[in-house]
């Protein structure tokens, strides 16, 4: 199970457990499927074993998901109607959709085997430019739940950093005006 999109009754699932990886770090990877609650009816949406995770759009007129290749993980936007598009390379299996659905905010991290400066970045689901806002590098620690946290005005993000002790929480401004970090007190640290 992926994702599940209320405003149009369709879920986002595997049609089995990873049991397989797939590109440079051999991250798990799975098929990708949606069926319609309404109807009941499943339809593939791409069959082969190379989704890492996916998530709806929040109109729900799309998919937002990170895709292996041999030599890179790939973040892509597909639309209902079939329609795909890159828009970035060379990611983490961390990342997170805007309240709106215009853009996605992801990172590279050292430890995944890819090249490329580490960092918390934005790219609009259009297509086009990427943006840095931050530099901090995660340093592939912390869980697939660690995911990037938009405002509601989708003007900043805060992203959880367990990449060295204590651990803090990144808060960078979406026009990269602002890149700091909270920590944690040594008592609650």
């Amino acid at each position: 199970y992926y994702d599940y999109s209320p405003v149009n009754g369709k879920m986002l699932y595997a049609s089995h457990f990873a049991t397989s990886g797939a590109g440079p770090g051999n991250l798990a990877v799975s098929d990708l499927w949606m069926v319609d609650y309404p109807s009941g009816s499943p339809t593939a949406l791409i069959p082969t074993d190379t989704v890492i995770e996916a998530l709806w759009a929040p109109d729900g007129s799309g998919v937002v998901y990170i895709g292996a290749t041999p030599t890179t993980y790939e973040l892509r936007y597909r639309s209902l109607a079939g329609d795909e598009r890159l828009l970035a390379s060379n990611i983490a299996p961390t990342w997170g959709i805007s309240p709106s659905g215009s853009h996605v905010a992801f990172t590279r991290e050292t430890g995944y085997e890819m090249p490329g400066a580490p960092g918390l970045f934005v790219v609009s689901t259009a297509g086009g430019l990427e943006t840095m806002v931050s530099s901090a590098d995660r340093h592939g620690a912390g869980s697939i739940e660690d995911r990037p946290m938009w405002s509601p005005d989708e003007t900043r993000l805060a992203l959880p950093n367990y990449g060295f002790a204590p651990g803090d929480l990144v808060i960078a401004a979406v026009d990269g005006s602002l890149d700091t970090t909270l920590g944690f007190t040594a008592e609650v640290a």
